[in-house]
């Protein structure tokens, strides 16, 4: 069920970042229409696309650090055709507008690098966590063994 924990911690951390990246969009290129409640849905269908990309990474076996680079690139090129997909479907970019395309790519850009990094710190933070109530077990391990041979002499 980790691959579940994810997939939603994603979603949140993905959300988050489409709305402001969505609303800064509108801004810039539709300042003059109303905010409609359509939008909000759109993003959310996107965030769903999105975090369903993590499905990529999963698998039953450990991977080597080749397959989990090939599979980082997959993703990657995942989240940019739904993205664009779904700005395109959602009438989010007009066709032909190459400066909508090239801002699109931009904050697509952003959101998974700062997606990116959150994720990649919780990880370390977990991995730190882990880590040092190991190395105390590992402590009191050793202690319970001096005193086991302390006890036998």
């Amino acid at each position: 069920m980790a691959w579940l924990k994810n997939i939603i911690v994603t979603f949140s951390y993905v959300l988050a970042g489409s709305v402001i990246c969505a609303m800064v969009f509108i801004a810039l290129f539709w300042p003059e229409s109303e905010e409609k409640l359509t939008i909000l849905w759109e993003v959310v269908v996107l965030s769903i696309f999105g975090s369903v990309g993590n499905l990529i990474f999963y698998s039953r076996h450990e991977m080597s650090k080749k397959k989990m680079k090939v599979r980082t690139v997959i993703h990657y090129i995942y989240i940019y055709a739904a993205v664009l997909s779904c700005a395109h479907l959602f009438g989010w970019i007009v066709p032909g507008n190459i400066r909508q395309l090239i801002v699109m790519i931009i904050m697509i850009s952003c959101v998974t690098l700062s997606v990116g990094y959150a994720v990649k710190k919780k990880e370390a933070r977990t991995a730190e966590l882990i880590n040092r109530k190991l190395s105390r077990m590992n402590l009191r391990k050793d202690e319970n063994e001096e005193n086991e041979n302390k006890d036998r002499i």
